[in-house]
């Protein structure tokens, strides 16, 4: 038998009962759904990069491939995905590419590499940088490869030691800013994209572009940079000496450099020049588009497309972090199911469009019932997750704020809702929807179950508090 605090708006009391739980296998299809609703998403997204992805399992064994890839290498979709590299390349090119996704595997950090590719009679090269893939226990799945054609940058790094006057007017035209540096790191030569960043970025005493003009020692520049573009200074000052030194072949490296309106990430890329001790090349991608590209894709995997809200798989990363800090604090936490009660109706009548309306609304008002701190999700269709962590060490206590906020989140998403749905060319649609909620709590602290269990007594309370009237929250509280 289960014990079950039940509060309404008007009047409170206590129940013995059985909880009623979903069955294990309505709760796998619907994380099945999710899942494969996200990894078609992902998939979309890489798909049409212009940039060659590829992905790889443990044993160099390709799992993913874009079609850029594909005709980078010179081959079809289906003659990649699900061979190795040794069934693709000659021995000598697997085993190059087979030590670097090894590297990866084994040290758990990106690697960025340049990888000469033989398609026909023609060599191209591509800078690729593989990124580790960890699973929930934090060791590495797969490594995530993303490419970008230098084969042109390449070229012109050639005909820069034939021809100075010939290179200057190629290398104004590309995109890169494209430095030389000597043997000391002085700077002595630069494009017009070099030239321009650095008028825009760095001004000094009136002078636009001294702190990266030519003369000028761009060692030092690393060495004591601050401000947006510090991050990653120091590795960059150690890299390019490096190169100068003759202690790495090259050397490259992403890193943030965010003006005051907006976020950019760059590559650095840094090649000696020439024979023995005679400088080096540096050359600065802008790979922003990447970047936000990647951004947009992990936002995908851990948030709900309509609200934005957490999904269940950052769920469960939030209440897997709070459980461990309420056992280092000895505090409670409470997590709260939430059924809108009255919201199929409104799709029935109105259609997915008006509903969805109500589901963005129905979010905003649960974020403003919360802290900063707690985390609110959308679980799948009508239901929501609010994760209260750091309660207090008594569960009397704990119980009292939980129920605080559940009525607070109770009475907020109770309030009538003016859905507007905007039609292009078309008179807007105004609907006026009353929609509660059914609430159900389960605590939580140090000595208690899984995240699992913890949800699942949430979800049960949560349907006691449905089959008595909804517009009700619901404890849970374990047999005695």
């Amino acid at each position: 038998m289960t014990k079950v605090n039940a509060v309404n708006g008007r009047s409170s009391w206590r129940v013995v009962t059985i909880a009623r739980q979903k069955s294990p296998s309505w709760r796998s299809r619907m994380h099945t759904a999710e899942f494969a609703l996200t990894e078609d998403l992902y998939k979309q997204a890489l798909d049409i990069s212009s940039d060659p992805v590829f992905c790889f399992s443990p044993h160099c064994r390709y799992v993913y491939a874009n079609q850029a890839y594909a005709d980078g290498i010179g081959r079809k979709l289906g003659e990649i995905v699900g061979r190795t590299v040794w069934d693709i390349f000659t021995k000598e090119e697997a085993d190059r590419r087979s030590a670097l996704v090894k590297w990866v595997f084994d040290h758990g950090k990106a690697k960025t590499h340049e990888i000469p590719v033989r398609k026909l009679d023609l060599i191209r090269h591509y800078l690729t940088t593989m990124t580790p893939i960890f699973d929930a226990q934090g060791n590495v799945r797969l490594v995530l490869a993303n490419s970008k054609d230098i084969t042109e940058l390449r070229h012109v790094e050639g005909m820069l030691r034939e021809s100075e006057a010939y290179t200057r007017n190629i290398l104004d035209s590309v995109s890169d800013e494209i430095a030389v540096i000597d043997q000391v790191g002085v700077i002595s030569w630069v494009n017009e994209p070099w030239r321009v960043f650095s008028a825009e970025n760095y001004p000094r005493s009136g002078k636009p572009g001294e702190a990266t003009d030519i003369g000028t020692n761009y060692l030092d520049i690393c060495r004591v940079s601050t401000g947006n573009c510090a991050e990653g200074s120091k590795a960059a000052h150690d890299g390019i000496e490096a190169v100068l030194e003759g202690r790495l072949p090259n050397f490259a490296m992403e890193y943030p450099c965010h003006s005051a309106d907006q976020q950019r990430w760059f590559t650095m890329r840094v090649s000696p020049l020439g024979g023995r001790k005679r400088g080096a090349v540096i050359v600065h991608t802008n790979i922003t588009e990447r970047m936000i590209m990647e951004g947009d894709i992990r936002e995908l995997a851990y948030h709900d497309a309509l609200t934005k809200l957490p999904n269940r798989r950052l769920l469960s990363d939030r209440l897997t972090q709070a459980m461990a800090s309420n056992k280092r604090s000895d505090f409670y936490g409470a997590l709260m199911f939430l059924d809108l009660d009255d919201f199929k109706p409104l799709n029935d009548t109105h259609g997915h469009e008006v509903g969805d309306l109500l589901l963005i609304a129905a979010a905003d008002r649960l974020k403003a019932c919360v802290r900063e701190m707690d985390t609110v999700a959308r679980f799948g269709g009508d239901e929501f997750v609010v994760l209260v962590s750091e309660l207090v060490a008594d569960r009397e206590g704990s119980a009292a704020l939980a129920m605080g906020v559940a009525e607070k989140v109770r009475i907020a998403l109770s309030e009538p809702y003016r859905l507007i749905l905007h039609r292009h060319g078309q008179v807007d649609i105004t609907v006026m929807h009353r929609c509660t909620a059914s609430i159900g709590v389960a605590l939580f602290a140090n000595h208690e179950a899984s995240p699992d269990d913890i949800c699942k007594c949430a979800d049960a309370a949560m349907y006691h508090a449905k089959e008595s009237g909804r517009n009700s929250v619901r404890f849970y509280e374990p047999a005695r």
